[in-house]
């Protein structure tokens, strides 16, 4: 073959398509040898002619250098998660809803629901540009090099659309599932517990060689942005024309009959498919519809899943722990024998709460039904009186708090210890709820981190975190130079947060992080600390329930301790920005890393001013927001000549601006 551009391009288009015809159609339509002699020659093409190569050949699937950390992808279109159904009733009040809301019969689509990672793809002229995990709804992890490696997703469609974006599912198939396990097992390194936590851990590496070492697959089912398409029935065809694999079997149905006998089937056929599901996805068809019915907060209104029943597995109950959580209820835990429950290897079971174990008239060494709840808590069913053999005990009820040993007062159906800044395992939760994702985002602080910092008596509270040094926590086992320096770094970046954050950091009982937002939607920060009852009512969604668990907790000295410290440490509390739309019409691009500045805080500061994020560097771009380690979209913007501001002319920005 004469090696010219044309024909580099063809060649990439006929390993394409016989990717295509073995991982999709399960067709080969070249032999291995074949395959790999184009394969060869494609990568002495791109040897040659490394300013030819495309962002679809087929040879960045096999990975590429590892990523320092994912950058934060904002989603231009929420990725919702469906509300979950577990009974025939709950159905058909959902079907019920749909009809009096639309005055129809709506038709709808029945799918196997994969237990797998959702995965958000963006192609932009036919072209894959960027891939991110679902994360909170409105931001994931920016993961485009690891979805490259996934041979089901197609670098390339016959479609040239400016913007569509394709959702499914990564997984594994139970037998590749099986086949990675082997490997692990053989080399000695940690198997895995079921395919999602697979799925989830290979599509999540920082190094893409090893995603492409493991043997992922995509399932899409669904796509955004085609005017043309109309409904999900012509949304999987599409989906389908252009390479993608979707679900074995996909059902449409008119009736409630209908639904019941789809669930029969599939609830039949589940043993026998190729990968796990956990239940159906049960969907309006018509977009119109869809859009009439709308959605809530985090899930779509046209959409349920039905969860099939969990499966059930006799065990022994061999003890009951009690466990302290971060509020002071005391929840009681089955110790069992280790039984495998869909997929996992359980030995401890939730039991709720004191009156659910009564109820259940459990005694130590009863033989038990276990099963997880949802496929994902486990939690102990029922006890079988019929087999006791009476060397069976029964339990007893804790008087005081297994770790501080206060009297246990009794709140409704729970235990609850009282003494919430003084028991040590309340606070050992609470510092690492303080460092959690949502909170603070102290990445690396987890439950164990801070049980090992309090054993070694180097902290007492979450303000403690900010005396801490590098040295600290080469004490403890499991960190090294590196890693304790990463420790501190990531922990002093968490000096600066917004009000919300750091009330939500603080876990206040019945205040979530939304409702934190509600809140310094209309307060500020100095405002909030003198809210009294009437003040903090007359905020929307806000009830005496919740304002007299603020009220409450602005008493307790503690609070405003751990204020004092803070700020005696550095700690800023950034207020949000009133000046509403002085960035009006303006589309920034942040890239890099932001020393004091999480880059979902400056993407919410644009927001509140009116401004737009883009994804990616385009002709509508007007500033690069740039900070270290900026990678490629730096480059992109000095060629289109776009304004790059440094974080401080940022800011200057965006307090000068005028409305």
């Amino acid at each position: 073959m004469e090696i010219t551009q044309n024909n580099y391009l063809k060649l990439v288009e006929k390993l394409n398509e016989a990717l295509f015809a073995y991982h999709t159609l399960n067709e080969p339509i070249l032999s291995d040898l074949e395959y790999d002699e184009s394969y060869r020659l494609l990568l002495n093409i791109e040897a040659m002619h490394a300013d030819w190569k495309v962002g679809y050949s087929p040879t960045i699937r096999v990975g590429s250098e590892p990523e320092k950390k994912f950058e934060t992808y904002l989603h231009k279109i929420k990725m919702g998660s469906l509300e979950n159904i577990f009974t025939q009733e709950e159905f058909i009040k959902e079907l019920s809803t749909w009809q009096d809301t639309l005055q129809a019969h709506p038709e709808v689509v029945i799918e196997p629901k994969i237990d797998g990672l959702a995965l958000n793809l963006v192609y932009q002229y036919g072209i894959l540009t960027h891939a991110a995990t679902r994360g909170n709804g409105i931001e994931g992890e920016l993961v485009t090099k690891n979805a490259k490696t996934i041979r089901s997703i197609p670098l390339k469609i016959n479609d040239n659309h400016p913007y569509l974006e394709i959702r499914g599912e990564v997984y594994f198939t139970l037998k590749e599932f099986k086949q990675l396990n082997d490997y692990q097992m053989h080399h000695q390194q940690k198997t895995f517990v079921n395919p999602r936590n697979a799925a989830s851990g290979s599509l999540r590496q920082l190094d893409s060689s090893i995603t492409a070492s493991r043997r992922l697959s995509f399932l899409a089912y669904t796509l955004y942005g085609h005017e043309k398409i109309n409904t999900q029935k012509e949304s999987l065809a599409w989906l389908k024309a252009q390479g993608f694999c979707i679900a074995e079997e996909i059902v449409s149905a008119h009736s409630l009959e209908e639904v019941l006998k789809a669930y029969e089937s599939f609830a039949e056929k589940r043993a026998f498919m190729s990968y796990e599901i956990d239940g159906l996805v049960i969907k309006v068809n018509r977009f119109d519809y869809q859009a009439e019915l709308g959605e809530v907060q985090r899930s779509p209104r046209w959409a349920i899943a039905w969860k099939f029943p969990a499966t059930e597995v006799l065990s022994t109950l061999l003890n009951i722990d009690y466990q302290v959580g971060r509020l002071g209820a005391i929840t009681p835990v089955a110790q069992l024998v280790p039984v495998f429950v869909s997929g996992a290897q359980i030995q401890h079971a939730t039991l709720h709460n004191f009156d659910e174990l009564e109820r259940k008239n459990l005694l130590i060494g009863d033989k038990v039904s276990v099963r997880r709840a949802g496929d994902v808590i486990p939690e102990v069913i029922k006890s079988y009186e019929h087999l006791r053999t009476g060397q069976e005990r029964p339990y007893i009820i804790p008087q005081y708090c297994p770790s501080c040993a206060r009297t246990l007062v009794k709140k409704d159906a729970l235990l609850v210890c009282i003494n919430h800044a003084h028991c040590p395992e309340q606070m050992i939760q609470q510092i690492a709820h303080f460092g959690s994702r949502d909170a603070l985002d102290m990445e690396g602080l987890s439950v164990q981190t801070v049980r090992k910092l309090w054993e070694a008596d180097l902290m007492r509270s979450p303000a403690d975190l900010y005396a801490l040094t590098e040295e600290h926590f080469l004490k403890l086992e499991g960190f090294a130079k590196k890693s304790a320096q990463k420790m501190i770094q990531t922990i002093q970046r968490a000096k600066n947060a917004p009000p919300e954050k750091l009330l939500w950091a603080f876990g206040l009982r019945h205040v979530g992080l939304l409702t934190a937002k509600k809140i310094f939607e209309v307060l500020s920060w100095d405002q909030f600390l003198t809210a009294d009852l009437s003040t903090l009512m007359a905020i929307e969604s806000i009830g005496p329930i919740i304002a007299q668990s603020i009220v409450d907790y602005k008493k307790e000295p503690y609070f405003f301790q751990q204020l004092k410290k803070l700020k005696e440490y550095g700690f800023k509390i950034h207020e949000t920005l009133k000046k509403e739309g002085s960035l009006k019409g303006i589309t920034f691009v942040i890239t890099g890393s932001f020393e004091d500045y999480p880059r979902a805080r400056l993407q919410g500061m644009i927001e509140e001013l009116g401004g737009k994020i883009g994804s990616s560097i385009t002709s509508k771009t007007q500033y690069l927001l740039c900070g270290s380690d900026p990678g490629s979209k730096l480059v992109q913007a000095q060629e289109k000549r776009i304004t790059i501001l440094s974080l401080k002319e940022f800011l200057q920005m965006a307090s000068n601006s005028s409305i």
